[in-house]
């Protein structure tokens, strides 16, 4: 072998300069340690190798030759290449993984930057994964998540970068792009393909995902400040619908911060008792007695403006302070069930809005028994309002915790009726009390006989099952006569009160 090469340069290293670097240590300090190259085997394969040399000299202090060891490092070389890339990669699907994110994205502002193109950075989040995933088990959510990689893989550029954050969330760098249609029309190829069905295990899965763009420069000239647009962005697309892009804008930017500074907010009035209850009095339509109220939230920070529900309700079920929320106001109705109780000597119930993160906690019917013992209040002056949509993600533990609910002895209403699930399949498993109709079937009812034909089927229906019927938002005395010639039994809307605050509620009560 040795006599065989004429050219050590060549014909040995892999990188020729580095036996020229070779020489050049050894020349400058007399010996080389862990001199690390790649070399050619006799095979032609490669390897790693590692050198340790001196140079020794004759009587005459010349040089004469390089004495030293060689020693076979590819095993060990390869086992740190494979470190490296499992630090680098994600396990599951290869994608680079966000440890070198940041890195992949500066060089790609670096190109842009030179080449006075735009850099489109794109935050992917798959939709309804977590629900595919809890029920169809976590093999197959990794057989979803390779599949779902490699299609985005496969439908990019060879120059763009394909990163997995974790869980579903992907993060694409397009790089020399210089219109935003070039980057619509990528997008677009993407949702495509990935609305294509995938088998996994003889099922089909139909996999849409929600897409967030920010451009460099105009949306961030740092990795960072890219990123968290293209995420605000992602949002934008949640909340449009899913299996959609959007891009990002400075406007979204207020309307997050907004966002972002209401949360604050609101965890501080979770913490310090800000929240208030405000009752709306219920009424027999029949009697025209009060027969019940229904607790409704507001909030009321220090020295501010009172807040309705509608402002805030939506942000704390995205980050799960309605689960506190929820309780508090549980709580609160009861206490003000059982005054009262004592206060007129009567049954009056009052109903509360169950969230569905209440609803779905494994310990929803323990936290309801626990309020009815502290108050003191009998299960039958609690009126729990459930809508039917809490039904849709687990019917059977939905129908299992309203048995349970049921057993306590409390009142239950299906809430919104007419505008979730409605399945009159599902309608006769409940053990409900009450249908409780929404109000946007109320509100027309005087221009569209279409929902006077609908309010007296879900009256019919209701009395036909041996349920009570409730109809909200009811605010004419045209709508109060209807109800009351369809056979309506309860009602509440502005026609006869508006929700009040709590020493206004007691002062109609005593009145009545």
């Amino acid at each position: 072998m040795i006599q065989a090469l004429n050219n050590i340069q060549h014909q040995l290293y892999v990188l020729p300069t580095r036996r020229d670097e070779f020489v050049k240590e050894i020349a400058t300090k007399g010996k080389v340690q862990n001199f690390q190259s790649q070399i050619y085997r006799k095979d032609k394969s490669i390897i790693w190798i590692s050198e340790n040399a001196r140079l020794v000299y004759d009587k005459d202090n010349q040089p004469i030759y390089y004495e030293g060891t060689v020693e076979d490092i590819n095993d060990l070389k390869n086992h740190a290449v494979e470190i490296e890339h499992q630090a680098t990669h994600d396990h599951l699907t290869g994608l680079p993984n966000r440890y070198i994110l940041n890195d992949r994205l500066q060089q790609s502002i670096n190109f842009a930057h030179r080449y006075q193109s735009m850099l489109a950075v794109v935050f992917v989040d798959l939709d309804q994964f977590k629900l595919i995933n809890d029920s169809m088990g976590h093999s197959v959510g990794d057989q979803l998540l390779v599949s779902v990689s490699q299609l985005i893989s496969n439908n990019v550029r060879e120059i763009d970068t394909v990163v997995r954050l974790g869980g579903d969330e992907f993060v694409i760098l397009i790089p020399n792009v210089h219109n935003q249609e070039d980057i619509e029309h990528s997008l677009a190829r993407l949702l495509h393909h990935l609305s294509i069905p995938l088998t996994i295990n003889n099922f089909n899965f139909t996999v849409t995902c929600s897409m967030g763009v920010s451009v460099y420069p105009n949306d961030g000239k740092d990795p960072d400040t890219l990123l968290k647009n293209a995420d605000s962005a992602m949002f934008k697309a949640k909340h449009a619908g899913r299996n959609n892009y959007q891009f990002f804008t400075p406007e979204l930017n207020d309307i997050l911060t907004d966002r972002f500074n209401l949360e604050y907010k609101l965890r501080h009035g979770v913490e310090h008792d800000e929240f208030i209850l405000h009752y709306q009095p219920k009424y027999n339509l029949m009697t025209g007695d009060i027969c019940g109220a229904e607790a409704l939230i507001r909030w009321q920070p220090q020295d501010e403006a009172l807040i309705y529900p509608l402002t805030f309700i939506q942000i704390a079920e995205e980050t799960g302070l309605i689960v506190k929320i929820g309780q508090w106001v549980l709580e609160t109705a009861c206490r003000k069930a059982k005054q009262l109780h004592t206060l007129t000597g009567r049954n009056l119930p009052i109903a509360v809005n169950v969230s569905p993160k209440q609803f779905r906690q494994s310990n929803f019917v323990q936290i309801v028994k626990d309020a009815l013992t502290h108050s003191g209040l009998a299960p039958a002056s609690l009126e729990l309002e459930i809508t039917e949509n809490i039904m849709i993600d687990d019917t059977p533990k939905f129908i299992e915790t309203l048995h349970q609910l049921k057993l306590i002895g409390v009142k239950l209403s299906l809430d919104d009726f007419g505008t979730g699930y409605s399945s009159l399949s599902y309608l006769k498993d409940f053990p409900i009390d009450q249908l409780k109709i929404d109000r946007t079937f109320i509100s027309a009812i005087e221009e569209d006989n279409a929902n006077m034909s609908i309010l007296k089927a879900i009256v019919f229906l209701g009395q036909s099952l041996g349920l009570g019927v409730v109809a909200e938002g009811v605010e004419t005395q045209f709508q109060h006569d209807f109800l009351l010639s369809v056979g309506c039994d309860e009602v509440q809307g502005y026609f006869f009160s508006k929700p009040l605050a709590e020493h206004h509620f007691d002062a109609l009560i005593l009145q009545h």
